[in-house]
């Protein structure tokens, strides 16, 4: 099995969403070969952050509630607090963050444009499935980067996301009304798509029909089916803590 995700102890800073535990039968992977390099972990990673609190703080202006406001304040923060971090480790090594970041702009603000859906609840769950499943992925990709850098990493995105406050702004707003879970689980399974295509282009690989004269040694989207299928799998618990279907 892929041991991407470390055990550890209760933590203060992890969410308090209690996930059910699933197993998924995979198979090893090594990474190092097919992660992008550490500049462009570091660029995509912090603009997807950035681009997470601006959206929280777009879908607060838009609410209109000053409890849901002031409720979003607290994931909104968390995120931009990810980013200032993933910007300080790029200044350390002495590049500029916006150079970093702005090739990851459009793919990113595209997904995220996907994501804010046509309600405000369908924004919130957008940014729950979104921010829940790339954290993972980037956290994930943080075990091949250099070993002063990778824990580092892999404390900052695994650091709470505030998901526990956007699923008991959700879980609310389904009691409220009951046919609103079946639209959020239908908008929830068509973004799936559009965030592994953001997973796809971080990793070194050719797409399919492309020249394989020069290709490395299993350097197929084959080689990740594992990983996604153990991506998804999380993913189905964040939408099981919602009561949704996956």
């Amino acid at each position: 099995m892929i041991s991407w995700f470390r055990r550890r102890g209760p933590s203060s800073n992890e969410s308090q969403v209690v996930l059910r535990e699933s197993t998924v039968p995979t198979t090893r992977v090594d990474f190092a070969e097919l992660a992008s390099d550490t500049s462009d972990f570091l660029g995509q990673s912090a603009y997807l952050q950035l681009a997470v609190f601006q959206q929280y703080s777009a879908i607060s202006r838009d609410s209109g509630r000053l409890l849901t406001t002031e409720l979003i304040a607290g994931p909104a923060g968390l995120a931009l607090r990810k980013h200032h971090e993933l910007v300080g480790e790029i200044r350390r090594r002495g590049e500029d963050p916006q150079l970093l970041m702005a090739p990851y702009v459009p793919a990113i603000d595209r997904l995220l444009g996907i994501a804010r859906g046509d309600s405000i609840n369908e924004g919130l769950l957008g940014l729950y499935i979104t921010q829940g499943f790339l954290d993972d992925f980037f956290r994930g990709l943080a075990a091949r980067l250099p070993a002063d850098l990778a824990p580092r990493m892999e404390r900052v995105l695994g650091a709470d996301n505030g998901s526990s406050v956007v699923v008991g702004i959700l879980r609310d707003a389904i009691i409220e009304d009951p046919r609103r879970a079946h639209r959020l689980a239908l908008s929830g399974r068509r973004l799936v798509g559009d965030i592994m295509l953001v997973c796809h282009a971080a990793l070194r690989l050719e797409p399919v029909g492309t020249d394989t004269t020069d290709r490395a040694p299993g350097n197929t989207p084959e080689r990740v089916e594992p990983v996604f299928t153990e991506l998804i799998g999380r993913h189905t618990q964040r939408m099981d803590a919602l009561g949704l279907t996956a």
